[in-house]
């Protein structure tokens, strides 16, 4: 692809093109979004394209047309670096030691999508140590990820004191796992959700701030650009105001995972989903609150900064099924703000197995509307001031790639966003937990961890 413009660990260093000649051997290009989704960027070839968290949407021109620069460049101004700060950064790239990477249960999503993710780091990664309970498994991870080590104890993983941790485990074991990981000195990327106890959240959000060391919950959607542009909507200039009203609902095809009857259409085909991580409430903690709508939860919390303060719940498990499938809660927020949850497990093949989120957020100053499935972003706020935003057919898809990344780079001491942090896992896991005390109730329950975090 020839070189275009030449990373360093601390950004980009080059000049403004109105100001300085371009060299020949320096070809400037845009990339569509779908175009850049699809770029490996640690293919050798492309490893003179710019960090992939440092290109955003750089204005409401730009983005309608769907084409990225980077977020200095207000005007959209082509800046170029001279050819050899990319020989000097691919020098630099070579001596640096590589990250020792630790997994912790590497169960089907692990390996269908975070550890996918994580080999296009190879050139910055060491496959250090997996776990996993079944021997037979865990020897065919080994062998196809190239890890050095496999153990069936996941204390291993933990002494091994590896740069960067992923936490993979059925819930029931996120807090443990994830508290000993960051006191031996990693970075934790933490599968959803975060935890079942409120108050194991927020003693992980302690651990964050006691041991410097960063906590990324698995919340693809919230490093997807359309996500980013949404959260860009909702806190510059004041974005809607204050939150009065915040609808959030979800289906997608668990119908059959959760009722087990069936498999879930993402999973790794050679590793089913064990039945105790997804649909056992002793192990899972719930049904399709645990396994789905913590994943809008997670959306709609980070746009709004709201947080929960009561909630009343009712809930349903068709088929049989030992967790519920269905949720329909209604919850108030500790600003005064109230609004609605609903969650649906669809059937398995509807509308191509496409998740259904929507989220609407009323405010004082206007409201906003996210509709993932149809990619659509839309805020409102007066006739002269009503934005739409232009989206590509594939916007509002999942993929995990962006958390991946994101740990990744803490490791190696690069600058990075994390649009899910532990105290926004904290967050969905207490309006979860009351959600289901007050469907077992049949009573309005109270976030129990209010008094911790300044709530």
């Amino acid at each position: 692809m020839g070189d275009r413009f030449a990373p360093s660990d601390d950004g980009i260093v080059g000049r403004d093109l109105h100001q300085a000649e371009v060299p020949e051997r320096v070809e400037i290009v845009r990339l569509r979004i779908a175009d850049w989704d699809r770029l490996d960027l640690h293919d050798p070839r492309h490893r003179d394209l710019p960090d992939p968290d440092r290109v955003t949407p750089c204005d409401r021109r730009a983005s309608r047309r769907g084409w990225r620069a980077r977020p200095f460049d207000t005007a959209c101004a082509g800046r170029v670096a001279s050819p050899s700060a990319g020989l000097e950064a691919r020098r630099s790239a070579s001596t640096v030691a590589k990250l020792r990477l630790g997994v912790i249960g590497a169960g089907s999503w692990t390996v269908s999508s975070h550890l996918p993710n994580l080999e296009r780091w190879r050139d910055r990664v060491d496959f250090t140590i997996v776990n996993r309970r079944n021997p037979e498994l865990l020897e065919k991870i080994k062998r196809k990820f190239g890890f050095r080590m496999a153990t069936t104890r996941w204390e291993d993983v933990i002494s091994e004191r590896c740069d960067i941790v992923v936490v993979g485990s059925p819930v029931g074991k996120h807090h443990i796992q994830t508290k000993a990981a960051l006191e031996a000195g990693s970075h934790v990327l933490c599968e959803k959700p975060f935890t079942i106890e409120p108050a194991d959240s927020w003693d992980l959000v302690e651990a964050v701030r006691r041991t410097g060391k960063a906590v990324i919950v698995a919340y693809g959607w919230n490093y997807r650009p359309m996500i980013v542009q949404a959260h860009q909507l909702m806190h510059k200039d004041g974005g809607i105001g204050e939150i009065e009203q915040l609808t959030i609902h979800m289906a997608s095809a668990t119908r059959e995972l959760l009722s087990e009857t069936g498999g879930y259409p993402d999973a790794d085909p050679e590793l089913v989903p064990q039945a105790e991580t997804w649909s056992r409430p002793e192990t899972s903690g719930g049904g399709y609150g645990q396994a789905q709508l913590t994943h809008a939860l997670g959306v709609a919390l980070w746009l709004t900064d709201l947080r929960g303060q009561e909630v009343f719940a009712f809930m349903s498990a068709p088929l049989g099924a030992k967790v519920e499938l269905h949720d329909a809660i209604s919850v108030r927020y500790t600003n005064g703000a109230i609004g609605s949850l609903g969650g649906g497990s669809a059937h398995r093949g509807a509308g191509n197995n496409r998740h259904q989120v929507y989220v609407r957020a009323i405010g004082s100053q206007g409201q906003l509307m996210i509709d993932l499935e149809r990619n659509v972003l839309w805020r409102y706020r007066s006739p002269k001031d009503d934005i739409s935003i232009a989206l590509d057919q594939d916007a509002g898809l999942y993929d995990c790639r962006g958390p991946v990344d994101a740990i990744v780079r803490a490791g190696l001491g690069r600058p990075y966003a994390n649009n899910s942090p532990a105290d926004l896992g904290a967050r969905t896991v207490e309006i979860l937990d009351a959600a289901y005390r007050s469907a077992k109730s049949g009573r309005v329950e109270q976030v129990s961890t209010l008094s911790l975090a300044g709530g």
